[in-house]
């Protein structure tokens, strides 16, 4: 069996209590996307939402995507009003949004238009 290690894009957010998840997605795997409780439970929960997606496209007779995005950080001088930076709140990104209908916890797969979700 072939390793393929894939791309991995964090995003934290807080539920209506103010408890504080942490959302995944997969740059190369369209539509695959999870969450977690903490940054430990997201790494788990993100594996099991990668076999699961490359499982389906299997299934389905489909080419496995292989990883070709990559993540990195840039660090940038930014300018600040009164040398303070301000934090604003900005919209729920959508498949954050889709995922967090679904509890921290669980992770959603989307598959051309048809959701599933896994415990």
């Amino acid at each position: 069996m072939k390793r393929l290690t894939y791309a991995m894009v964090i995003e934290p957010g807080r539920d209506k209590r103010g408890k504080r998840y942490y959302c995944a997605y997969f740059p190369d795997l369209p539509g695959c996307a999870t969450m977690g409780n903490d940054k430990r439970h997201l790494k788990l929960m993100a594996r099991e939402a990668i076999e699961g997606y490359l499982q389906v496209t299997r299934d389905h007779g489909e080419h496995v995507p292989l990883p070709t995005s990559e993540a990195g950080m840039v660090t940038v001088d930014a300018p600040a009003a009164n040398g303070a930076i301000e934090r604003t709140r900005q919209p729920t990104p959508p498949r954050r949004a889709a995922a967090a209908k679904n509890g921290a916890g669980r992770h959603l797969t989307v598959r051309r238009g048809q959701a599933r979700k896994r415990k």
